[in-house]
């Protein structure tokens, strides 16, 4: 059975049909990522990595967004002013879980939660979006991180190493900024301040909470920013 197992594998997968077919052979080529300047495809930069192609692996799973928040390490600063966070506080007055005004517990309520705030909206939105993005998977619970990541660092996935992804609330005017080189996400608190004491008739669905209303621009600027990044 051990002698026959790849083979079983094989016939399970591809079917009887051998791998030296031009069509299977095309696949494995454009499969390797072959360099163009110098002989070197993926099957040789994983097997040079440190510790062999199973630590190559195993690395990459690591850098994979399956929904855990704290994988993501984020660090949050705050530069506003007390009389803002006063501001932003008794903005935030009867909303369940944000009566005391964490910053922190906002953004991650909302990068843990799945599905498209405003639907009908963020459809109409689409196409202002760059090709590489899609709304296919906003279900799932790592959509929002994954556009999160791609936003701020320029990539779907985890950096396991280097600076963490800063999180910084400001006081200026206008939309969320992304610096992937240094991997930021900058918050303008009056635009913050806006939509908490907007009324339900702003634009938005009319069943659409504060909550939803504030998630979904965290949204549409995360799908904005991604394919044209903010590095200065």
């Amino acid at each position: 059975h051990r002698s026959l197992s790849w083979k079983m594998l094989h016939n399970a997968i591809i079917g009887p049909v051998a791998t030296d077919h031009p069509y299977f052979q095309a696949f494995i080529q454009g499969l390797l990522l072959p360099c163009k300047s110098i002989d070197l495809d993926l099957s040789q930069l994983a097997a040079s990595y440190f510790g062999g192609t199973s630590e190559f692996v195993m690395s990459l799973l690591e850098t994979r967004i399956s929904g855990n928040y704290s994988a993501l390490r984020l660090e949050y600063t705050d530069t506003i002013c007390a009389a803002t966070r006063t501001a932003l506080r008794d903005a935030c007055e009867g909303i369940p879980g944000w009566d005391r005004f964490d910053f922190e517990i906002i953004v991650r309520e909302f990068l843990e939660g799945s599905g498209l705030p405003c639907p009908s909206l963020m459809t109409e939105l689409q196409g202002r979006f760059d090709d590489v993005v899609t709304l296919e998977g906003a279900s799932e619970k790592s959509y929002r991180m994954r556009m999160f990541c791609w936003a701020t660092t320029g990539s779907p996935q985890i950096f396991t190493d280097g600076s963490p992804i800063e999180v910084t609330r400001l006081l200026e005017h206008g939309t969320i900024a992304f610096k992937t080189c240094t991997r930021m996400m900058q918050v303008p608190a009056s635009y913050l301040l806006k939509l908490l004491g907007a009324s339900h008739d702003n634009g938005l669905e009319p069943s659409r909470d504060v909550k939803d209303r504030i998630f979904h621009w965290f949204l549409v600027q995360l799908l904005s920013a991604i394919g044209s990044y903010n590095v200065v």
